[in-house]
């Protein structure tokens, strides 16, 4: 059996779920309140835990400078996403949330701590970039990345609680 496998076992009897199951190419599959979806599987050659999540679809041509930039800044704060980083994903136009997590010493309750922490950071990311080209215009990147790390330390100290 897989680290991820036993990992996972672990976790579902912990938070007393049904187990998790993957599909035919591996890939293990989270639904958060059928709004964060996170697809999840194990690199067996670098033997790491690897975690992707669509955030939210990039603006339109006219928004991409100031979306973008945000974006950058907000990857820059490592920290924020848990390690992980923001990207753009070349085939869907979305921003794609990843991160690569060693397997090495993983347990059931680091990998619930992982998870939470990429559920805020992601749910941080889609509230402050779904509404930046739209309804806050008047913001300027640098306020936003602010409003973004403020909302993290608060997501921070929700898990935490």
């Amino acid at each position: 059996m897989a680290k991820l496998d036993e990992v996972l076992k672990e976790l579902s009897e912990l938070l007393k779920i049904d187990s998790f199951s993957k599909n035919e190419n591996g890939l293990y599959h989270l639904s958060i309140d059928d709004d964060i979806q996170l697809q999840f599987f194990e690199s067996l050659q670098t033997n790491e835990l690897i975690v992707l999540c669509d955030t939210v679809q990039t603006p339109d041509a006219e928004n991409d400078g100031r979306f973008l930039r945000a974006l950058l800044r907000a990857n820059y704060r490592w920290h924020f996403s848990a390690g992980g980083s923001f990207g753009l994903n070349p085939n869907s136009n979305m921003v794609e949330f990843c991160l690569r997590e060693s397997l090495n010493e993983m347990t059931a309750e680091k990998l619930n701590t992982i998870f939470e922490s990429v559920m805020a950071a992601i749910m941080t990311i889609r509230n402050e970039l779904r509404t930046l080209p739209d309804s806050r215009p008047d913001i300027p990147p640098e306020d936003l990345i602010e409003r973004i790390m403020n909302a993290a330390e608060d997501s921070d100290q929700y898990i935490q609680a």
